[in-house]
């Protein structure tokens, strides 16, 4: 049934479930993972400031990186799609992965209409009401707008002060 299966990776808590599912539909399907890391690209990034004021920025829009911090943040999410492709190999799934930079609603489509995926699997999560209230979600965009079948795989709710220490380990 499926044959590609394109597999939305990120840093979050609920990585390895979502990985999990992809894996255990792709050894069932005979079927290809592609793992796909986006990195936010900072131009990209919907500027509230001018509507809401600083303070609502600073809350909903994670400051822009240094080199230093892009270089970690590149660094973290290969070695992250590094392991999970040892992974599938060990599981017998054959697999590959790529990281792009831009925003993930719109690169997760577009590669999965470039890989020609039949299933996209990706997690479904909120770190913050507001900030999908104004911003909306990736999972959000990605089912309305996919090429293809999406699956959402419940993850855990990251709670803020969780979140806010995973960008302070990324600042160091």
């Amino acid at each position: 049934m499926f044959e590609k299966i394109l597999v939305a990776i990120d840093d979050s808590p609920g990585n390895q479930a979502v990985f999990q599912k992809a894996l255990s539909i792709a050894k069932a399907n005979n079927a290809r993972l592609i793992l796909l890391h986006v990195l936010w690209e900072e131009a990209n990034r919907i500027n509230i400031q001018s509507k809401f004021g600083q303070d609502s920025y600073s809350k909903f829009a994670p400051e822009t990186k240094s080199p230093r911090q892009q270089n970690f943040l590149k660094n973290r999410g290969l070695n992250i799609l590094r392991s999970l492709i040892r992974e599938a190999s060990a599981a017998g799934v054959k697999s590959e992965f790529t990281q792009i930079t831009g925003d993930p609603s719109s690169t997760i489509c577009e590669f999965a209409q470039s890989c020609q995926a039949d299933l996209i699997v990706m997690g479904k999560q909120s770190y913050y009401d507001l900030e999908k209230i104004f911003l909306g979600s990736v999972s959000n965009y990605v089912l309305y707008h996919a090429p293809c079948s999406v699956l959402l795989v419940q993850t855990p709710i990251v709670k803020k002060q969780k979140v806010l220490s995973l960008h302070f380990s990324a600042n160091n």
